[in-house]
C-alpha cells in the first residue's frame, strides 16, 4: 500500500485543452479524460491511497461519478476553486474531503492554492500545491504537483521527496 499525489485533473474542462495545449496536447476533452484514468490506474492500485490536490473536475454534478468510479485507490480530496459542491457531497467519490492536511513531522502544508510566505517562514518547511498548472513559483520551498508537473500522473511519496530533497539542494545554494 502506497501513498500518492495529483492535483488539478480537471476531468470535463473543454478548456484545459487551450490554457495548457503544451502540456494537453490532446484533441478533445473525452480522448484527455481517458488518457488521465490509464495513466492513474496504470499508477495507483486499488489499495493504494491518493491525495488529490484540488480542481479534480470542471462539472462535477454532472461528471465526477463516472470518472470517479472508473479510478483506482482511497480517495481524499483538498477542495480547490473548481470543487464547487459542498465539501459533503464529494465523500460519495473520496473517502474523506480536506481544505489543507499539515504533516507537522515532515514540516509540509499540503494545499490546493500555494500558501502566502509568511506560513513556510515559521510554521512549514514546504509546501506541496496545485492550482497554478504549468507556472512555478521561483521558491524552492513551494513544490507544484499539478498535472502538468507530474506527466499527467500521480506521484508516489519517493518521488515526492526526491522533489523535496532537490528543493532543499536549491535552498542550501
Amino acid at each position: 500500500m502506497s501513498v500518492f499525489y495529483i492535483s488539478d485533473t480537471h476531468f470535463s474542462h473543454d478548456n484545459i485543452l487551450k490554457f495548457e495545449k503544451e502540456k494537453r496536447p490532446f484533441e478533445t476533452i473525452e480522448e484527455h479524460d481517458e488518457y488521465l484514468i490509464n495513466a492513474w490506474n496504470e499508477t495507483v492500485s486499488e489499495n493504494d491511497t491518493i491525495i488529490h490536490l484540488g480542481d479534480v473536475c470542471f462539472k462535477p454534478a454532472t461528471r465526477l461519478d463516472p470518472v470517479m468510479k472508473q479510478l483506482n485507490g482511497n480517495k481524499i480530496l483538498l477542495l480547490g476553486n473548481h470543487d464547487t459542491l459542498r465539501a459533503d457531497r464529494y465523500l460519495r467519490w473520496f473517502d474523506q474531503v480536506h481544505s489543507v492536511i499539515a504533516d507537522k513531522q515532515r514540516g509540509i502544508l499540503f494545499s490546493h492554492y500555494p500558501v502566502h510566505t509568511s506560513q513556510l517562514d515559521y510554521r512549514y518547511r514546504f509546501n506541496v500545491h496545485g492550482h497554478s498548472h504549468s507556472k512555478q513559483i521561483d521558491d524552492p520551498r513551494y513544490i507544484n504537483i499539478c498535472c502538468e508537473h507530474t506527466e499527467l500522473r500521480p506521484i508516489n511519496e519517493a518521488q515526492l521527496n526526491t522533489r523535496i530533497h532537490k528543493a532543499l539542494e536549491q535552498g542550501e545554494k
